[in-house]
């Protein structure tokens, strides 16, 4: 169940474009949001991540 609740604005022309694409595969506005957002959200955080470990770890590989 949803317990939390996301705002936004959008220009009409970007709510139809959503609209138009959520319809073509039958799911409603918000679930169309809400899966391309956790979508984007899950593509850029491994990353962060790895390069988050690769800066801890050069700085352990660092030999003088």
């Amino acid at each position: 169940m949803r317990d939390a609740t996301i705002n936004l604005r959008a220009r009409s022309e970007q709510r139809e474009l959503i609209d138009q694409a959520a319809r073509l595969i039958g799911i409603s506005r918000s679930d169309f949001i809400l899966g391309a957002a956790c979508d984007k959200a899950q593509a850029i955080l491994p990353d962060q991540l790895l390069f988050t470990l690769n800066d801890k770890n050069s700085s352990n590989s660092i030999s003088y």
